[in-house]
């Protein structure tokens, strides 16, 4: 099996991106490239996964653009923070499973400098996920996949017009903004994160 280790802010959409801007669809199409090549699974590990209703905004996202739902987590509690964390618990996922073909981890966090062995691709955090980006996934997945099974197609451009303006898109950016709020301390100094924290 191939897997697809996923953060959000700074990949799916800029780090610098509000509520209103999340899921960048240039974004979301060059995953699509990855995914509809490969055939590789989701892996949520993103401090996303943190919040539940965050972890379900990024499933019904990935939904609506036509991509399997994550089909795992790397941490089940709170995630750590700062690259060495998520490179840490991205090794112990994949420890922990006994059929990995191939794996990427993609991130805009420096995880090449934290144990990943070169199976990493960094984004621009100002940009996200850019079809350049999604070429080189695919590189080290193994290149394209005889057997990856073809996506439905992606929401139009009047989709995503009609979808911005929808009660649904209002009541995702409410559950994102009432989700719980991650306090952690490092060095004595304490940080707020919302479910949507900016690594």
């Amino acid at each position: 099996m191939r897997y697809i280790f996923l953060d959000i802010d700074g990949v799916l959409h800029p780090a610098t991106a509000g509520t209103d801007r999340q899921f960048s669809p240039n974004c979301l199409r060059a995953l699509r490239t990855i995914v509809g090549a490969t055939g590789a699974a989701l892996i949520l590990s993103s401090s996303w996964q943190s919040s539940q209703a965050a972890a379900e905004v990024v499933d019904e996202e990935l939904a609506r653009w036509g991509l399997p739902r994550c089909s795992g987590r790397t941490s089940a509690g709170p995630t750590g923070v700062g690259a060495a964390a998520r490179a840490g618990e991205i090794l112990a996922w994949l420890a922990a499973k006994t059929e990995v073909e191939a794996w990427v981890a993609l991130d805009d966090l420096p995880l090449l400098a934290h144990r990943s062995y070169g199976r990493f691709v960094q984004t621009d955090p100002a940009v996200g996920l850019t079809e350049a980006d999604a070429a080189r996934a695919i590189a080290l997945l193994g290149g394209p996949a005889d057997d990856a099974p073809s996506l439905p197609p992606p929401p139009t451009e009047e989709d995503l017009a009609a979808t911005l303006l929808s009660p649904a898109a209002k009541s995702r950016e409410r559950r994102l903004l009432s989700a719980s709020v991650d306090h952690t301390v490092l060095g004595g100094a304490a940080f707020s994160f919302f479910a949507s924290p900016s690594r």
